[in-house]
């Protein structure tokens, strides 16, 4: 099964991941970039209307939150829930 490496930045190869070592990098199947790829081209309703298995949705859940906390600041989620 083929591995790919997601950043801050987007997708990275194998080779490039040591030159983003210093940052947050999630290791991804292709079924993941596959759901992200999805996500992003559909339409909002129909955006979860897809079925995974509970590891492809781990790893979905990981470069979501690699993405929320190298993008936005703590104060930032506090404000969405006052």
């Amino acid at each position: 099964m083929d591995r790919y490496f997601f950043s801050s930045e987007g997708l990275v190869c194998k080779p490039c991941k040591t030159a983003h070592s210093s940052g947050y990098i999630v290791n991804v199947s292709s079924a993941a970039l596959l759901a992200i790829a999805f996500i992003l081209q559909s339409d909002l309703d129909k955006v979860f209307l897809f079925t995974a298995y509970d590891g492809v949705l781990e790893e979905l859940r990981k470069v979501a939150r690699m993405l929320w906390t190298t993008n936005f600041e703590d104060s930032f989620l506090n404000t969405l829930w006052m």
